[in-house]
């Protein structure tokens, strides 16, 4: 039961679907498009889709409405969408794309008519949408290309070429962060193509996934290799948290000047932790190997660093600390940091120095 508004509310999603899931990953899992589908089911699973003042669109099985956002009454209404259809668009076209196809639907925005069809990328090109626009990041011709593709017209606004082995990051859907394989780091805005900033980074071997997180004043990028073979798995509390396993580099935002590097193994940074504090934490929950014996053991791994140098603040691994959620308790007065763990607590005390 999802509120949409101070003074109405819609059932969006059925009750068992609406709970939260413990994710379990084995390895990283490969770059994907942003764009959100409406998960496969029964007719009252749903997915909202474009928002605006003027409306809101929602897919609930196959029927695809668009709400008053003020009342949650429908403007317009039509039946027989394909489940599972993603849904962007802006306040003139709406793209309804059903799974597995490179054709979409189109409608108008305002009424719901039928506009015909528009041509889309391969989906494993898609990275972020924008309105009726898409970022892409593709091969075309054996290039590697970084591009904003109009949808209705099917032309690029502005693309960029880039080294083939190149990996990308979107942040936050304003910036796209593209690493090649000699270290060059290259920050390009999505609205126009230009390029903000290049810095060069110590390059690592093997990086096959590149994450990027905008925290506070600066860029925190996790160039990652594979996680190792075997029993090994990392296990998400939250589904928000990103696995980290190999270089994690600390930018500044304005200028992309690089501050510090720090190895990382089988960790994962919550995005969602304070962004101005002295330290970055990085916690995690494997399965390992049982030290001599059979099966596996599982065990908590904790890891601080001082935001402003990157050295080695705190670093944990036990087998009797499950993680459940890290709360950060702050005292500015007595300049300390408590994380609170589901068992424990781990207390900093910083100094200006």
């Amino acid at each position: 039961h999802t509120r949409l508004q101070g003074d109405w509310s819609s059932d969006v999603c059925s009750s068992d679907l609406a709970s939260a899931a413990i994710m379990v990953q084995r390895g990283l899992a490969p770059a994907q498009a942003r764009l959100n589908f409406a998960p496969l089911g029964p007719d009252n699973t749903a997915v909202v889709g474009p928002i605006s003042q003027r409306q809101i669109v929602v897919l609930k099985g196959r029927r695809l409405s668009a709400l008053d956002p003020f009342t949650g009454v429908p403007l317009w209404t039509r039946e027989g969408i394909t489940p599972g259809s993603g849904l962007l668009g802006n306040d003139d076209e709406l793209f309804v794309v059903p799974p597995e196809t490179l054709e979409a639907q189109v409608y108008g925005a305002r009424d719901g008519a039928s506009r015909g069809t528009a041509r889309m990328p391969p989906s494993s090109w898609w990275l972020t949408p924008r309105g009726g626009q898409l970022v892409v990041w593709g091969r075309p011709l054996d290039r590697q290309v970084l591009a904003l593709r109009d949808l209705a017209s099917g032309e690029d606004v502005w693309s960029r070429e880039f080294p083939t082995g190149s990996l990308v990051a979107q942040v936050e859907g304003e910036e796209a962060l593209v690493l090649d394989g000699r270290g060059h780091l290259t920050c390009v805005d999505l609205t126009r193509g230009e390029v903000r900033f290049e810095t060069d980074l110590e390059p690592g071997e093997s990086i096959n996934e590149l994450q990027v997180v905008r925290t506070g004043e600066h860029y925190l990028v996790m160039a990652n290799r594979p996680l190792p073979n075997g029993p090994t798995i990392v296990r998400h509390s939250q589904n928000v948290h990103l696995t980290v396993n190999g270089t994690v580099h600390l930018l500044e935002r304005a200028s992309g000047k690089w501050l510090w590097s720090a190895a990382m193994e089988r960790q994962q940074f919550d995005p969602q932790q304070p962004a101005g504090l002295p330290l970055v934490t990085f916690a995690s929950h494997v399965f390992e190997p049982r030290r001599g014996g059979n099966g596996l053991e599982q065990r908590f791994l904790m890891t601080s660093l001082d935001r402003r140098t990157g050295k080695l603040l705190y670093e944990e691994s036990r087998g009797d600390e499950p993680l459940h959620f890290i709360d950060y308790r702050i005292d500015e007065e007595a300049q300390t940091i408590e994380l609170q763990l589901f068992q424990s607590v781990v207390k900093f005390t910083f100094s200006e120095k």
